[in-house]
């Protein structure tokens, strides 16, 4: 089996000499293209304004998501605060043949009346009447 070795020479530079910055750095073992000059100043000035354009675009969107997040909290963060003021107490999964009256009697804190904890109940649950289905999951007034 024999092997041919083709070597191309490129023509269009016809002169090289040691301080060609064309040429390979040995030493780094490089390839570094030519410079005109002021070229590295223009890429370093280009460099510095994309990152203050980035930092300006960054405070822009920062200042836009606190002003979003203060206008939900003023505005429509009133009724978030009453919910949260009325916490649950827990709940009760209702058994077949169980009635709303029952599960009231059950779960109403001492010296609570069972119509008030039924009552209670109900507007936790969205409930209009006495009726439950079994099976159902019941939330619990905190007292």
């Amino acid at each position: 089996m024999s092997t041919a070795t083709t070597s191309r020479v490129d023509v269009s530079s016809t002169h090289v000499s040691s301080t060609d910055t064309s040429a390979t750095d040995m030493s780094r073992g490089t390839s570094r293209s030519p410079r005109t000059p002021g070229a590295g100043r223009r890429v370093e000035a280009a460099a510095e304004g994309r990152a203050a354009l980035d930092r300006r675009s960054l405070a822009v969107v920062l200042a836009i998501v606190l002003l979003v997040t203060g206008a939900i909290l003023v505005l429509g963060g009133g009724d978030a605060g009453a919910q949260l003021a009325d916490p649950v107490a827990g709940h009760v999964v209702v058994s077949p043949g169980e009635t709303l009256w029952d599960v009231a009697v059950v779960t109403a804190p001492e010296g609570v009346d069972a119509r008030e904890q039924v009552r209670a109940i109900q507007e936790l649950n969205g409930l209009d009447g006495a009726q439950v289905p079994a099976w159902s999951v019941l939330l619990l007034p905190a007292r």
